[in-house]
């Protein structure tokens, strides 16, 4: 520590310590900061309780020392990466040594005895003094300890404690009653027992942070810095910053940064000494070779494994819809990225109530065999929300007035044969086509592809969090300023426009990960990552047009129309009451418009709907007319040019739609 983390007043300890020693600390420590860090084994261990219990009687909250009128000292805890010997060793890995320590060093645990021992004190303290019990003080040394050992925090007027990897609501609850009955020996029968828990709760509500229940994912956007859950036993977080990456404890961390745990996520462990060739080579091995998906989709698909951890430099995350036949392989894919994420297969399908509050809490969320006529209702707005990022508010339960708020922090990902019909889902929808001409003939059975994932699942996320920090958060803003400007510029009005801040940091991530997967031929005069985007923009143009044209139920119900004139062209208009003007050539129709209202166009639609024996997909001429602007696009592309109100009749002012048919050239 004098050498790496730049300190002055440190001892180091050589053997074991001598009662003579502990005796000196007892002496010269009371009204002194002593920081302990010791080896993380056993006689590590051993110095840090030998010397708290010297020292336990100097040990004191504000409240008690006050009180007993003595110099308390303060002694912390300086906790590291459980992963390595000592605390030389976790500093040697850094950048800056002396920042890492300063930052474990604020975030040290204030060391105190146990509550019972505090309460036994406080009341042997009263009798002296021939004074009385007083559960309002005892109070405040119950928060003065539990603030010590975890973190209050304040979400809306509910009042909150995070101890021991668990968070409990403070008040007249079995679970926090539990708790003091454990740690401070207090029976919630004891008539004093609601002065103690109302005393904690008034001085969390006024001292602890006011925030929203915590997801398990956080990012400083000021220092460009993710703190991501590990989701151990050690109850430690990952802090992700340029250039740097630190074990840092939950909750009593010098930021005071605090996450749940993702519930379906084993832990991981990180490895200070990963190989990132050899991480990537098993990303390669494990995901990207067994992707039965063209070359780009490979790509897409192990950009957004790396996009997890920058989950919240995109609000917009849309949906990835993987896609394709029975046996394509869509599954698979699904259960291996599942796989890596989670430690174990979680590809399932829930209700929209369990979605909503899945997303919450999951890195990732995948709903299987999510077939068109099951996205309604609850389960649309699930996908709308997320895909979105805005937050979801409903009523607070047990409240008639109170409402509670969830904001989604999740990739979502659905496998399905069918495509989604609603322009709103398909504009946010990124579509990878799965096939069996795609699968890799060397692929094993999936058991065997997730049992060696599982295997090298520490090194693969070892790697991720290395090439994040070292080489895409240094200077995080301005490339993501330039790669939305390359997708502004060069590709305007392409189909997941609504997306493109998603697809500005996939197009970050991409540069990084062709550097270690190249698969590439034809560059056609391109860097390797530009002509990988060009063929995502491309592909999700072509699938979205394809799915619109084939959900479409305006371009359909046009179609539909053409048809019937095609059919009977004398008796159409008197039947549908649209006007209609052609050119043929001979039998060939060479240009057709179509002259009608909104209100005649949903009447035709709606004769058309009863003569096919279905019903009419729209309930009024006004609805009828929103969809059919929003579907201008789709018409265009089928080769249909909409003009409103373009003439008007009778005061009635009436659309045109026109269609030019081009005849093949004879190669004659």
């Amino acid at each position: 520590m004098h050498g790496r983390g730049g300190l002055a007043n440190v001892a180091a300890i050589n053997g074991q310590i001598s009662k003579a020693q502990l005796d000196y600390l007892k002496s010269w420590a009371p009204g002194r900061k002593l920081y302990l860090c010791f080896d993380n084994d056993t006689a590590g261990q051993k110095y840090t309780d030998s010397v708290c219990q010297a020292l336990r009687e100097h040990c004191l909250p504000p409240t008690l020392a006050r009180l007993m009128q003595t110099e308390a000292a303060e002694v912390r805890l300086v906790r590291f990466d459980r992963e390595v010997k000592d605390i030389d060793e976790h500093l040697r890995g850094q950048d800056k040594p002396a920042d890492v320590l300063e930052s474990l060093m604020k975030g040290a645990e204030r060391y105190y005895p146990p509550l019972t021992e505090l309460k036994s004190w406080y009341s042997q303290h009263v009798n002296q003094q021939e004074g009385k019990f007083d559960y309002d003080t005892f109070g405040k040394i119950c928060f003065e300890w539990f603030q010590a050992k975890g973190k209050f925090f304040i979400d809306g007027e509910d009042c909150h404690l995070y101890f021991n990897n668990r968070i409990y609501k403070i008040g007249a609850n079995t679970p926090f009653k539990a708790l003091l009955y454990s740690e401070a020996g207090i029976n919630a029968a004891n008539i004093g027992a609601r002065m103690v828990v109302q005393n904690i709760e008034s001085q969390a509500y006024l001292r602890g942070d006011h925030t929203s229940v915590p997801g398990w994912i956080f990012t400083n956007f000021k220092e460009n810095t993710v703190y991501f859950n590990l989701c151990g036993e050690n109850t430690t977080l990952l802090k992700i910053g340029p250039r740097k990456i630190e074990v840092v404890p939950n909750g009593t961390n010098s930021e005071r940064v605090l996450l749940r745990n993702s519930p379906k996520m084993h832990p991981l462990r990180y490895l200070h000494d990963a190989d990132v060739k050899k991480g990537m080579a098993s990303i390669k091995a494990h995901i990207f070779d067994n992707l039965a998906c063209d070359l780009a989709d490979k790509y897409f698909v192990v950009c957004l494994i790396f996009n997890v951890v920058l989950l919240q430099y995109v609000k917009a995350r849309g949906i990835t819809k993987f896609s394709g036949t029975k046996g394509c392989g869509k599954t698979s894919a699904a259960s291996m990225l599942s796989t890596l994420i989670y430690g174990e297969d979680c590809v399932t399908t829930g209700s929209a109530a369990s979605d909503f509050s899945e997303a919450a809490i999951s890195p990732l969320t995948i709903s299987d065999n999510l077939e068109s006529d099951a996205v309604k209702g609850g389960k649309r707005d699930f996908l709308l929300t997320a895909a979105t990022g805005i937050t979801r508010q409903k009523r607070k339960a047990g409240s008639d007035s109170d409402n509670v708020y969830e904001r989604s922090c999740t990739q979502l990902l659905v496998t399905s044969i069918e495509p989604f019909s609603e322009p709103e889902l398909i504009e946010r929808t990124n579509e990878i086509l799965f096939d069996k001409k795609f699968h890799n003939p060397n692929f094993r059975e999936s058991i065997a592809v997730e049992s060696d994932l599982r295997e090298s699942r520490d090194l693969i996320w070892s790697t991720i969090f290395k090439i994040i920090a070292n080489d895409i958060l240094p200077g995080i803003d301005e490339k993501k300023s330039d790669a939305l400007k390359v997708l502004r510029t060069d590709y305007p009005a392409h189909s997941k426009k609504r997306l493109n801040e998603l697809y500005a940091m996939l197009f970050i991530i991409l540069q990084e990960v062709v550097k270690y997967i190249s698969q590439v031929k034809d560059q056609t005069g391109n860097t390797e990552a530009r002509w990988i985007l060009d063929e995502w923009i491309r592909n999700q143009n072509q699938r979205a047009f394809a799915t619109e044209a084939e959900t479409n139920r305006i371009l359909y119900g046009i179609e539909s129309l053409l048809k019937e004139y095609e059919i009977r062209p004398d008796r159409f208009e008197q039947e549908y009451g649209i006007k209609v003007n052609a050119d043929r050539d001979g039998n060939e129709l060479k240009k057709v418009v179509f002259t009608a209202s909104t209100g005649t166009i949903f009447r035709a639609f709606d004769w058309l709907a009863k003569d096919r024996g279905i019903a009419n997909p729209f309930k009024s001429p006004s609805q009828l007319g929103a969809r059919i602007t929003d579907s201008i696009e789709v018409l265009r592309k089928a080769g249909w040019i909409f003009e409103r109100e373009a003439t008007k009749y009778n005061g009635e002012r009436r659309h045109r739609l026109s269609r030019v048919f081009r005849r093949e050239k004879s190669n004659r």
